[in-house]
């Protein structure tokens, strides 16, 4: 797992708002680990309009479920399964142990992003950080995957909750960290 190390960089700019940053950083790093400009090309030339449109339909639906006791909100999506994701209602937060997104007792289906399962499937022989190759194009899959979603959460201005995405249990891209309340009471 030692490629890893390029996704938690990347992952780490997109916590600090970085995005320009972070996608240059894993360009260069996928670049670096033998992905061919053809592949990047192909990655970044999926549309993910409707994705993300979905993505938000359903987040709608998840904040209509949430409670006074609700702390966080994860998208699960699962790399071997076609990007199909999840949204877990949690009522635990932990910043220094991912086991609470785990526990959740509420769910969502979310969207699915077929383009990516079969970019995973084909070009990186769905080979989860294994080598050098597959590593970096996982890599720009998670970035694209993990700024869309963040995309969505940054239509959300009063959002009162954490928020975050992972396609592994080992890890957590925190998306909306501090907690939001703007409202003004009289």
């Amino acid at each position: 797992m030692e490629y890893y190390k390029y996704w938690e960089e990347c992952s780490s700019m997109i916590e600090n708002s970085q995005i320009e940053e972070a996608q240059t950083y894993i360009v260069n790093a996928a670049k670096k680990l033998g992905v061919s400009d053809e592949i990047i090309n192909k990655i970044f030339a999926v549309n993910l309009k409707r994705y993300e449109n979905k993505l938000k339909k359903d987040f709608d639906e998840v904040l209509k479920q949430v409670t006074e006791d609700t702390q966080a909100i994860c998208l699960y999506y699962s790399i071997d399964n076609s990007w199909e994701g999840t949204y877990y209602i949690c009522n635990t937060y932990d910043d220094n142990d991912i086991n609470w997104f785990a526990s959740s007792r509420e769910w969502i289906d979310t969207a699915r992003m077929r383009k990516f399962g079969e970019i995973f499937e084909r070009d990186a022989e769905s080979a989860f950080f294994s080598d050098p190759e597959s590593s970096g194009i996982l890599s720009l899959l998670m970035y694209r995957t993990t700024v869309t979603f963040s995309n969505v959460i940054k239509q959300y201005k009063d959002l009162a909750l954490k928020v975050g995405i992972s396609c592994d249990e080992d890890s957590f891209v925190k998306i909306h960290e501090v907690v939001y309340n703007t409202q003004q009471t009289d």
